[in-house]
């Protein structure tokens, strides 16, 4: 392989029959042993371009989050800085100018603009080294209300080479920065079906977190606002007589901001469900697979909080309970109406405690509703793996090499 071959010379191996091994350099804030759906993100594209026989280094802040995950496929090189908005930019462009002389990369992925973005547009500025931005969600909305970040986000995405949104609503937003949308590719998050599985769930978490005998739904995420556990609550509480054998569990504990535990288990209380829903707490990553085993029905009616930015571009989590074949009841905002597909999820409205109440009674009536919209679940996972979303996003970036 031609390792740190100029970019000029890929079009002469290609009629040659050579196959050009890219040298890619991820910039990400979050990666393994630290946990989210960052971690997982940037985990998952180093991982599958490194199967793709790429050659693949990995740039990860290092700081507080929790650190109870997997080991990544990729090492990643750590850089810590003091963080800022004034000082993120100069601290990122530090760390890639390290990480540059090392790697020689022939482009670089950044799955956050934050900090990486205004940085790699400098850098490029100065070495041609191309940049494609990963596009969430959250990221995009949040600093609209900032002069000074909405100027950075909007000098980062015009630089980049490509930008890989995970939905069509975060395309749309990031199109609105000025960006023509041919510049924009939707690669929805992946999931790996061989770690995501159905199967009974384990005896010794059933018997945990009391759930032998019963009827489970799950949501799994960190508790803040926008993942609208307390409309489940609300559900549940309209459902409890009906369904003596129904539960609640809510998966996860870690916040980014502030983790909404408190407030949640208030509201348990009021509505005497005490005894109906069970807060897991902090989860370990090898134990998530299990955890959506312990479940009869995943549901997540989240909801978008526009003056705080917040909002739900995907939802890998979405994904994860359809690999376990699990029926989905999700609410249409944001990108999650892409992250299920139409026969293995029952749409509700946001902070809709009735119909989402009405959508678990259904599914909890009709077994056979539950295991058509399983297999639904399974099919729709196996068409959204990781190696299938990565493997268009190689293709984006090889042709940006190859110019």
């Amino acid at each position: 392989m031609a390792k740190g071959m100029p970019r000029y010379q890929i079009a002469d191996w290609e009629a040659r029959n050579y196959t050009f091994s890219m040298r890619i350099l991820i910039a990400t804030s979050d990666y393994p042993p630290a946990l989210g759906g960052m971690a997982e993100y940037s985990a998952a594209w180093a991982a599958e371009l490194d199967r793709a026989g790429c050659d693949v280094d990995v740039l990860a802040r290092d700081h507080s989050a929790p650190s109870a995950g997997r080991k990544a496929r990729v090492d990643a090189m750590r850089c810590s800085w003091n963080p800022g908005p004034l000082r993120d930019p100069w601290n990122a462009l530090a760390c890639l100018k390290r990480a540059e002389k090392n790697s020689r990369p022939d482009i670089v992925m950044a799955h956050t603009w934050i900090g990486w973005g205004p940085a790699l547009a400098w850098l490029k500025g100065r070495t041609g080294i191309p940049y494609v931005l990963s596009a969430h969600g959250a990221e995009i909305l949040g600093p609209r209300s900032s002069a000074y970040y909405a100027g950075l986000m909007t000098q980062s995405f015009r630089g980049a080479d490509a930008v890989f949104a995970v939905s069509s609503f975060t395309k749309n937003h990031v199109a609105a920065l000025g960006l023509s949308k041919e510049r924009i590719d939707v690669i929805g998050n992946g999931v790996d079906v061989s770690r995501f599985s159905p199967g009974p769930g384990s005896d010794g978490l059933r018997k945990k977190f009391g759930l032998e005998g019963k009827r489970v739904l799950l949501t799994v995420g960190g508790l803040v606002e926008r993942k609208g556990h307390d409309t489940v609550i609300d559900a549940l509480s309209r459902l409890r007589d009906s369904y003596p054998d129904l539960m609640y569990l809510i998966a996860g504990g870690w916040a980014m901001n502030s983790s909404r535990e408190g407030y949640l288990k208030e509201i348990v209380a009021r509505r005497g469900l005490q005894e109906r829903v069970v807060f897991t707490g902090f989860v370990a990553d090898e134990e998530l697979p299990e955890i959506y085993r312990l479940a009869d029905i995943f549901v997540m009616t989240g909801r978008e909080i526009a003056e705080k930015g917040w909002v739900e571009g995907f939802g890998i989590s979405y994904l994860e309970a359809a690999a376990a074949g699990l029926p989905v009841v999700a609410s249409d905002t944001g990108g999650v109406s892409e992250a299920v597909c139409g026969s293995n999820a029952i749409m509700v409205p946001s902070d809709d405690a009735v119909a989402t109440a009405a959508a678990l009674s259904k599914l909890l009536d009709d077994s056979a509703l539950r295991s058509t919209m399983s297999l639904a679940s399974r099919a729709w996972a196996g068409e959204c793996t990781w190696t299938k979303r990565v493997s268009a996003g190689r293709a984006v970036m090889e042709r940006i090499i190859a110019g």
